[in-house]
């Protein structure tokens, strides 16, 4: 599963270059240069949710990796205990 990590890096930089310094962007309304830093804000925040949402499922997957073998080694030793004290009683 790839993580979009370089996407939201390369957002990051635009986001943080719109504002700075002077730039054709000078000549632009600033009801134009806002709408663009709020379109360019909504798509790294889509941007990071959609990364979240990768590493929600990877952290799933690596739980259920380490996890199952675990379960089923608890389960096999429970079920063994149960046997010997029906043995005993």
């Amino acid at each position: 599963m790839r993580l979009r990590s370089v996407k939201i890096i390369h957002m990051a930089d635009e986001l943080s270059n719109v504002n700075g310094g002077s730039s054709i962007n000078d000549s632009i309304p600033v009801s134009i240069q806002q709408a663009n830093v709020t379109s360019r804000s909504e798509v790294y925040r889509q941007q990071v949710e959609e990364s979240h949402h990768d590493l929600v499922n990877l952290l799933t997957q690596q739980m259920t990796t380490i996890l199952n073998p675990m379960m089923a080694d608890h389960e096999s030793k429970f079920e063994r205990l149960a046997r010997q004290v029906e043995r005993i009683a």
